[in-house]
């Protein structure tokens, strides 16, 4: 999923796919489907991002169907910080696999899809 979204092209992704050689898991949160990221190295170059959540993908699915769905990457101090799952009705226990989501784009805010 990750490489998913680094796929895309938005300022500080060459930063974010360095720091996505070292990042570990480091839970799952308890609020939604939410991956909590850490980058361990201090080495690792800061992404310098417009926006905490540079890059967003939206499921290949009808917009306001059931699967419907929008995973965003979260950064915070330059550093990957989660990945979220939402969905605004039913939200699914897991993330969809990659080949469910329309190419990643810079994020746009929630709500505005491109159908």
């Amino acid at each position: 999923m990750l490489d998913h979204l680094l796929s895309a092209d938005f300022p500080g992704v060459e930063a974010l796919r360095e720091q996505a050689e070292w990042v570990l898991v480091k839970r799952e949160s308890g609020v939604g489907p939410t991956i909590d990221l850490v980058v361990p190295s201090a080495d690792v170059l800061r992404a310098e991002v417009v926006d905490r959540t540079p890059v967003e993908a939206w499921s290949t699915h009808e917009v306001g169907s059931d699967d419907f769905v929008q995973v965003v990457l979260f950064v915070d101090h330059g550093r990957l910080s989660a990945l979220e799952l939402n969905r605004y009705e039913n939200l699914p226990a897991e993330f969809p696999a990659p080949s469910e989501l329309r190419p990643p784009r810079p994020y746009t805010g929630p709500y505005v899809v491109d159908a």
